[in-house]
């Protein structure tokens, strides 16, 4: 009924006629009305209505007058089907800058998306993805980078980068999900060193300032000897075991168990610096559940139990996470929940 209303407003005012385009066939003379969830919606003079998943309509015209971007729009959208993505871009990049219309941007953000992507600009497609999943985060389940270079590439550790920092802040539930999607399709992407072996040699392709094949052995190594140094109380080994981490040039591992010798020393502030620089700094790094679950247990020392527990849900929601890890996380959410409980029934006056 509310969008019956807005039509016949929109009648009313004398907006000139639409068009749209999908597999279908072409419908002009119609009104592009919104954009809701993943389905543009238009509507004929008639007042019948139809809708079509936003991402798979071929072009949309608005007549000029509908919208001050209509113009640009429409050169967007022909530029686009001549394959002319550079230009088009731009022109689409101009119908933000014009439009105050949530549905008008949404729609310019999702063609962005996907021309950066074929570009080869991962971070101004991601860009555009997030301004997207602001607006309309169901379309994100279908328009979201796809081209995507190997996960230790530069642009890619700054995209995980950005993505840690924005999961480390507020946001809707939607939001996170679409960061946590794109997140974890970059992750899956080869690295460097999981290229592929040389047919001939056998031997995988790395960069010249990569630590050796056997440095992954040697952190498991020298962070379960820094973890029973610290079962132990022994601190100079803990910090000993650091050092040889960063000697093999994995800083990861060094700012991991510094983090944990601050949290046995009872410094839980140092400790979450510690741990978050894994989590920003080398966000494709196998250490960073591990991280996550350090910086919870800082977050939980400074009586901070909602980023506590945002901090092990991201335990469980990082594909890297190991059942124990999941298990430990899930624990403390547990008992940090039941503890958040019986302080709320205690402020009340009722018993938990």
């Amino acid at each position: 009924m509310a969008l019956a209303a807005l039509v016949a407003g929109l009648a009313a005012g004398g907006l000139r006629a639409d068009t749209v385009e999908d597999s279908r066939g072409v419908y002009d003379h119609v009104t592009i009305v919104a954009i809701e969830e993943d389905q543009l919606v238009f509507m004929f003079n008639d007042g019948r209505a139809l809708q079509r998943r936003a991402d798979q309509v071929k072009r949309i015209e608005i007549a000029a007058g509908n919208d001050r971007a209509a113009d640009e729009l429409t050169r967007a959208e022909l530029l686009r089907l001549q394959d002319k993505r550079r230009e088009a871009a731009a022109m689409y990049e101009r119908v933000l800058a014009l439009s105050a219309r949530p549905w008008v941007r949404a729609y310019a953000n999702m063609r962005l998306v996907a021309l950066h992507d074929d570009t080869g600009s991962l971070t101004k497609s991601y860009q555009a993805y997030c301004r997207l999943a602001a607006q309309y985060p169901a379309l994100c389940r279908y328009v979201h980078p796809r081209k995507i270079p190997r996960a230790d590439s530069k642009e890619c550790r700054q995209v995980l980068r950005d993505i840690e920092t924005r999961l480390a802040r507020p946001q809707t539930e939607p939001m996170v999900e679409a960061l946590q999607r794109l997140r974890d399709a970059i992750l899956r992407r080869p690295t460097t060193t999981t290229a592929g072996a040389s047919p001939n040699r056998g031997t995988t392709t790395r960069r010249a300032d990569e630590p050796p094949a056997a440095s992954a052995v040697m952190v498991e190594q020298a962070v379960a000897a820094a973890r029973q140094a610290l079962t132990r109380n022994d601190v100079p080994a803990a910090t000993g075991a650091a050092e040889k981490l960063r000697e093999i040039g994995r800083p990861d591992g060094f700012y991991l168990i510094r983090a944990e010798v601050a949290m046995r020393q009872g410094d839980a502030r140092a400790a979450g610096l510690m741990s978050m620089r894994v989590v920003l700094e080398y966000p494709t790094s196998e250490l960073v559940p591990a991280a996550l679950y350090v910086a919870g247990q800082s977050q939980e020392a400074l009586f901070r139990v909602e980023k506590a527990i945002d901090l092990y849900r991201r335990v469980l929601a990082d594909a890297r996470s190991t059942p124990e890890q999941k298990s430990q996380s899930q624990a403390r959410i547990d008992a940090l929940s039941t503890m958040a409980k019986g302080e709320n029934a205690a402020t009340s006056g009722h018993a938990p």
